[in-house]
């Protein structure tokens, strides 16, 4: 009896791991595959929220009238540039923060689903709303700075800035808001202190990833896409889709592996 004892027990725990290793992998690969598609979901949400906000910031109208009209003096011209950048800036805040606001609530929301997490979905639906919102307000103010810093240093003749120029604007731009989502979901989570960085950093750096592959990906798929600029135009459509596309899919795959 005292001998069979032993080799019973011994064999629960392995049945038990067994059994606890696949289903585990299985959920993980459920919620990341999950969280892809909120991205994608996502970023059409934001497409559309930026379309209905349109330009909160106008040039004034006498400005305005020297813009589109004969070629103005050479101050004039610089006050209608700088007034311009202004209002650009201006909008890219509003446009980046409506969109940092939507994915941070969708990719809040997935994981409180995923993880169950009752009265502390409250909390991280919130942070990663608030978080969301400010760093990609900070994302837009970035971009478009980095944006008029190249064209100041383009080679004479030059229509566009440089390829690597290009790059850095779209990827600092989503690294930031990456951090921003990032940030709300470790400080709304239940991770310990060292795997809330290790989550922040990993989407921080998937967003840069993502933002750094659009001018690459639109060259190819859609040559017509103006990428040199923070916010690509809204014509056409396919352009500024994608632009929203990559980086909140590769976060969302972030997001449920590291999450």
């Amino acid at each position: 009896m005292s001998s069979e004892t032993p080799l019973t027990q011994s064999h629960q725990p392995e049945s038990s791991s067994g059994l606890a290793s696949p289903l585990n992998t299985g959920i993980v690969v459920i919620r990341t595959l999950c969280a892809a598609i909120v991205g994608i979901v996502g970023a059409i949400l934001s497409w559309k929220a930026i379309e209905l906000i349109g330009d909160v910031f106008v040039l004034p109208p006498d400005l305005a009238g020297l813009a589109f009209g004969q070629l103005p003096p050479p101050e004039v011209q610089a006050k209608v540039a700088a007034a311009t950048r202004e209002i650009n800036i201006r909008n890219a805040a509003i446009w980046m923060g409506a969109a940092g606001a939507i994915l941070g609530i969708l990719f809040g929301l997935t994981l409180c689903l995923s993880r169950k997490l009752g009265l502390s979905s409250i909390r991280m639906i919130l942070v990663t709303l608030v978080s969301g919102t400010l760093f990609s307000v900070v994302a837009g103010v970035a971009g478009y700075w980095i944006n008029a810093v190249s064209r100041k240093k383009m080679a004479a003749g030059a229509t566009s800035p440089p390829e690597q120029f290009t790059l850095l604007v779209h990827g600092v731009t989503w690294a930031i808001v990456g951090l921003g989502i990032g940030i709300g979901i470790a400080l709304g989570g239940r991770r310990s202190g060292r795997s809330r960085v290790e989550s922040v950093i990993v989407i921080g750096l998937v967003g840069m990833v993502g933002g750094c592959l659009f001018p690459i990906v639109a060259g190819v798929l859609f040559p017509a896409v103006n990428s040199t600029w923070p916010i690509p135009p809204l014509d056409p459509t396919a352009g500024r889709i994608l632009w929203l596309s990559l980086p909140s899919v590769l976060m969302g795959l972030a997001i449920g592996r590291n999450g």
